[in-house]
């Protein structure tokens, strides 16, 4: 198979230096009109809830690639929904925007979390070697890591019960914001 281009997988921004290369991240263009950005904002709503078959067969290290950048782009939907709740000209309904917004961010945070612990409870050591390795290039992050591993609830059962619960609230916070936001930028308070 040929090689494919290495890119910018980490979705870093600006310039820096890769396999030996000065990299230059070019700005993204965003759409000026609304009705373009959420429909951009649909398409990442599709995009998560796609996700649910990655849930169902337990394939939670997939799943962390393509919620960082394969399917999904927190960095993208960031970007757009920042845009339309800036066209948005009501005071109430920007205000209301921008709360279902933050409230999409922390499920999509929560929704991050429960895939991590759940890659880490179904890992044959439940995460001890990734963790042992972390410790040899920075203690500090191995602590934090042991700290946050202790303080992960338990199931008991399947961990993608959590995960797709996780999952579904976050798709529907983001239909939230997009109905509220679309609404608003229509002109109507909420």
């Amino acid at each position: 198979a040929p090689a494919q281009p290495f890119g910018n997988p980490l979705r870093l921004k600006g310039e820096f230096w890769e396999k030996g290369k000065l990299y230059k991240k070019e700005e993204e263009d965003l759409p000026d009109d609304a009705a373009t950005l959420l429909s951009d904002l649909r398409g990442l709503q599709s995009a998560l809830a796609s996700l649910e078959e990655l849930v169902d067969d337990g394939r939670y290290d997939k799943l962390q690639t393509q919620l960082r950048g394969g399917r999904f782009s927190e960095s993208a939907l960031r970007l757009r929904a920042n845009a339309v709740v800036g066209i948005i000209e009501d005071e109430q309904a920007e205000y209301e925007a921008q709360a279902l917004l933050s409230k999409f961010l922390r499920r999509l945070d929560a929704l991050d979390n429960a895939v991590v612990a759940a890659g880490r409870r179904s890992s044959p050591d439940k995460g001890v070697s990734s963790t042992l390795g972390l410790s040899m290039i920075s203690p500090f992050l191995a602590v934090n890591e042991v700290i946050r591993a202790n303080n992960e609830p338990e199931f008991g059962g399947d961990p993608r019960i959590e995960v797709l619960s996780e999952l579904q609230d976050a798709v529907a916070a983001l239909a939230a914001f997009i109905k509220v936001a679309a609404r608003g930028v229509a002109g109507g308070t909420t």
